[in-house]
């Protein structure tokens, strides 16, 4: 664990507990703790605040004095890590869910630029500590999966992150949102692979909103337009029977493009606004080109050619 920063920024952290109006006897608990993890000559055999609480557990302490060590370490967690001060209203342990202190140096710094970068344009700090720890959950899982830099996370690590191997989603659009805010955030470190990596991200709908019923005079003038009107692709004289008719066959249209020309399939289905990869499986018959790369040829069969002349 890191304790650097911790060291520079305490005097502030106390601080501001004196000029709010914390009581001297709890300002020393918190005072005590920080002086007992700077004094530790290796730091380094704690990876987490959830490690120096377990040095405690391991002391058999009372339930009392281990829900008090909860309390200040988890307050001093967030002020190291994400910059929080106590707001007096709520005591919160430790942060159990979150990931950071376990990530490779690369996901660290990428989570402290977003942090930094958030703060700069004006963000409430509660809100970038909560996006912090979707991110670190996310980054983790990946380094779970020994991707444990940007450039080694690849496009099915992204979707089986995403989705589930039956087609459903695992997070929500508000969680995708967060990661798709994070990579765009640190563009400006690589652009080119954080490019990509946008691009290898599922669409995942938002939960749709109630909308509002047309007017009689709208319905009216709706219904006016598509009567007297001849359909425009009966006039282009498009066919309209089949399995795909109507506007169905341009977007079969530009599926199949898409994949004749190697466009990636996350991409594709982005593209389309399919939630699950697996719904291009459709268009796969039609995507003629690679279709043929997969034929077999005949010479490897001990068949005489004259059963496939000409007559």
């Amino acid at each position: 664990m890191n304790v650097k920063k911790l060291q520079e920024t305490y005097p502030q952290f106390i601080s501001y507990m004196e000029s709010n109006g914390y009581s001297w006897n709890y300002i020393k608990n918190f005072s005590s703790e920080i002086n007992h993890i700077l004094s530790e000559p290796n730091p380094g055999k704690w990876s987490s605040y959830a490690d120096v609480y377990q040095g405690y557990v391991k002391k058999s302490l009372s339930k009392s004095h281990l829900c008090l060590k909860r309390v200040v370490l988890g307050a001093i967690e967030r002020f190291d890590l994400y910059g929080q001060y106590p707001n007096g209203q709520k005591h919160q342990g430790i942060m159990s869910c979150t990931k950071y202190s376990l990530l490779t140096q690369e996901f660290k710094d990428a989570v402290d630029y977003y942090n930094a970068a958030e703060k700069s344009r004006g963000r409430k700090e509660t809100s970038i500590a909560n996006c912090a720890q979707s991110i670190a959950c996310f980054l983790y899982s990946l380094q779970q999966k020994g991707l444990k830099s940007f450039e080694q996370i690849t496009d099915e690590a992204i979707l089986s992150a995403f989705v589930s191997a039956d087609g459903k989603s695992r997070y929500s659009y508000s969680y995708k949102r967060i990661i798709v805010s994070f990579f765009k955030t640190c563009l400006p470190q690589s652009p080119e692979m954080f490019e990509k990596l946008l691009a290898y991200i599922p669409p995942i709908r938002a939960g749709r909103k109630n909308i509002k019923y047309l007017f009689p005079e709208e319905s009216e003038k709706i219904k006016h337009v598509l009567t007297s009107t001849e359909s425009p692709l009966n006039a282009a004289g498009v066919r309209q029977a089949g399995e795909r008719r109507g506007l169905h066959l341009f977007r079969h249209r530009l599926a199949t493009t898409l994949l004749a020309n190697g466009i990636p399939r996350p991409v594709i289905s982005k593209t389309l606004g399919q939630e699950s990869p697996n719904s291009l499986e459709v268009y796969l018959s039609a995507d003629f080109p690679h279709l043929k790369l997969c034929a077999l040829s005949i010479e490897r069969f001990p068949i005489a050619k004259e059963v496939f002349c000409e007559t």
